[in-house]
């Protein structure tokens, strides 16, 4: 087997928030760092920081391996080397963000904690314990199912290795994506069934402070948020393996647990600078300062900032605001951003855009030419406004290709020979948001046989009102969804059952109703008002473009769509969502792969058309290999 440096947990010393840990102990050293007290009821928080202290260190290249190997980011003249061979598939194992031994940091890590940590441990009725060893082979199961995706079969390690002639005595049998998420699966199913869904762990607190930046920001970050949460990752390793039944199970236990959250929306408008000269004809929902917008998160506004909980984020890995506090990132500087500048740089540029940090000429990463042509022919769809107020009823919706609202993160200079992207810009590494946990039921739906669901998560949100559709005092059958569909939200996916039908339910079907109330497709997050019955973002139509568009780029001769056609243009749908919602955030190789692969597990288009698919979607990055072959989705190990 391929020889792996592993590290040993040291317990991480807090002060006023999440510090620096001493040097984790390499396998050459025979040194190594124990801690009687884990199995004792004190609180294990040093343990649990530890572990976030080694993701930390395996954060930025997590997001480069993600991000940089997707097509939404291309590299500069500026572009450090690493970076540059990342982006088009020649990187080798001399590589800077290519080292497996950061997983396995993560992972001894975890090994050694659920070795030693008692779970039966009670304080009066309380179990002490279990919420965090829970939460532990949480953080286990995210760095091995991050590892498998990148290096597809690596050595699969449950016990901690502590002294050197474990490590090099060990002949650990090799296992691939599937079959680790497997084991790992099992392994938190054992625990949610003895204990239901456990909550992370929060440490009784809501937020914790992170220090102030060089440039005077303050960052506080929430310990709660840091956990991986269980549901979601079982969804994450259901949804790998192709146990997409499963996978909504999961996702729908985490939403329907978190109900307070799936209510909120967050809708943004397209820059004015982008509306054509008809602009005062446009009306989205009233202004952002109407009672729709009033105390409601408008996304980009509210997701990506400095706050302790950011609206929609589930888990991020917050880096350090300067060297002396901790773990820093390389990723803010990467797009542009001075985030541990001390404001004297001669080559910052102050455009000051809200919730962002100084920014810099020296830019390594980009949007890409495919993201910025997708972001800007996107279809953004509004009601027509006269002199009379908004028009109500069939066809009061059009739309016009000025482009998806939420590319408004990506900004030039004045003279535009610069541009950012302000995602990247706060120091946060963000793993899961609630808009994640949809999306991903979404793409567990439709591979169930439900693209007519996955849809109305793009269009009208998963809410009870897709059950019938008010158009004036009539109420008529939904036009779209399925009576099988409906059934399925009745039963083994329980949306829609009595138990739970509330949590799902809109407080009215006016859409200038208070959006706090509201379940809304994702898809209006940047493109305006694409439910109901008013708009033309409707399933049939959306769905057939998609289909044409496919048919004619791959030459696939189809004439009249299967369910199997269907499933696949919806699934392409969901990668284009993926890519508007997602972009910046380091997710999209792992999205584009895991689609290819279980394209080409269906066998549709002759077998090998998720590897067509995948090596077309990445043509711009000028791979220097043949995408075509799987094996060569993975990146070398030594």
């Amino acid at each position: 087997m391929k020889k792996i440096t592993i590290y040993i947990l040291c317990a991480l010393a807090l002060a006023n928030g999440l510090v620096s840990c001493s040097k984790m102990l390499e396998t050459d050293s025979t040194r190594q760092v124990f801690d009687p007290e884990l199995n004792s009821k004190s609180d294990s928080v040093f343990y649990a920081f530890g572990i976030m202290q080694a993701i930390q260190e395996l954060a930025d290249q997590y997001y480069y391996q993600n991000e940089l190997r997707g097509e939404l980011v291309t590299t500069t003249d500026k572009t450090d080397d690493n970076l540059r061979t990342l982006a088009n598939y020649s990187a080798d194992t001399s590589n800077k963000y290519d080292s497996i031994y950061r997983y396995f940091k993560v992972i001894n890590n975890c090994n050694y904690y659920l070795a030693h940590r008692d779970t039966a441990l009670y304080s009066g009725n309380e179990n002490v314990a279990i919420n965090e060893y829970a939460a532990v082979l949480a953080f286990r199961a995210w760095a091995y199912l991050q590892a498998a995706r990148v290096y597809g079969k690596i050595p699969y390690i449950t016990e901690p290795l502590t002294t050197i002639s474990q490590i090099n005595g060990s002949n650990y049998a090799e296992k691939s994506l599937v079959e680790i998420a497997a084991a790992e699966s099992a392994q938190l199913e054992a625990i949610k069934g003895r204990y239901g869904s456990l909550n992370v762990p929060t440490f009784r607190a809501d937020a914790v402070a992170a220090g102030t930046t060089n440039f005077g920001t303050t960052k506080q970050f929430n310990p709660a948020t840091c956990f991986v949460v269980m549901n979601v990752i079982l969804g994450e390793l259901y949804l790998e393996m192709g146990e997409y039944e499963k996978a909504a199970k999961c996702y729908f236990d985490h939403l329907n647990e978190n109900a307070g959250y799936v209510r909120t929306a967050y809708i943004d408008r397209v820059d004015e600078s982008k509306y054509p000269e008809d602009y005062e004809s446009m009306t989205l929902v009233g202004s952002q300062n109407s009672a729709y917008f009033g105390g409601v998160a408008v996304w980009g506004r509210n997701i990506f900032t400095n706050s302790a909980l950011p609206s929609d984020v589930i888990t991020y890995i917050p880096m350090a605001v300067n060297y002396t506090r901790g773990t820093v990132t390389s990723i803010p500087e990467a797009y542009g951003y001075a985030y541990y500048s001390t404001g004297t740089e001669s080559d910052l540029i102050r455009v000051q855009r809200p919730n962002s940090c100084p920014e810099q000429k020296n830019i390594q990463i980009v949007p890409s030419k495919e993201y910025m042509t997708m972001a800007d022919t996107a279809n953004f769809y509004y009601y027509r406004n006269t002199t009379g107020g908004i028009i109500k009823g069939k066809n009061s919706v059009t739309y016009k290709n000025i482009g998806d609202a939420r590319a408004n993160l990506v900004y030039s200079d004045p003279d535009s020979l610069y541009t950012w992207v302000t995602k990247p810009s706060n120091g946060n590494v963000y793993l899961y948001r609630q808009a994640t946990v949809w999306l991903h039921l979404a793409e567990a739906l439709n591979r169930m046989g439900y693209p007519d669901l996955a849809f109305a998560i793009l269009k009208d949100g998963l809410q009870a009102n897709l059950q019938t559709l008010v158009v004036g005092s009539s109420i008529q059958p939904n036009a779209y969804i399925s009576q099988k569909s409906i059934d399925l939200l009745k039963t083994r996916i329980p949306f829609f059952a009595d138990a739970y039908i509330e949590k799902f339910t809109n407080e009215s079907n006016d859409v200038n109703a208070n959006a706090r109330k509201n379940i809304i497709g994702i898809h209006a997050h940047g493109c305006g008002v694409t439910a109901g019955s008013e708009t033309p973002y409707q399933y049939e139509k959306i769905v057939q473009a998609k289909m044409d568009y496919l048919n004619k780029k791959f030459g696939l001769g189809v004439s009249t769509m299967s369910d199997a056609d269907r499933m696949n243009a919806v699934e392409d749908l969901l990668c284009d969502e993926y890519a508007m919602e997602f972009a910046f955030e380091g997710t999209r190789f792992s999205d584009l792969q895991r689609m290819a692969r279980h394209k080409n597990e269906s066998g549709i288009y002759g077998g090998n058309f998720g590897s067509r698919w995948f090596a077309s979607k990445l043509a711009g990055n000028n791979p220097q290999v043949n995408l075509m072959v799987p094996d060569n989705w993975y990146l070398p190990y030594k």
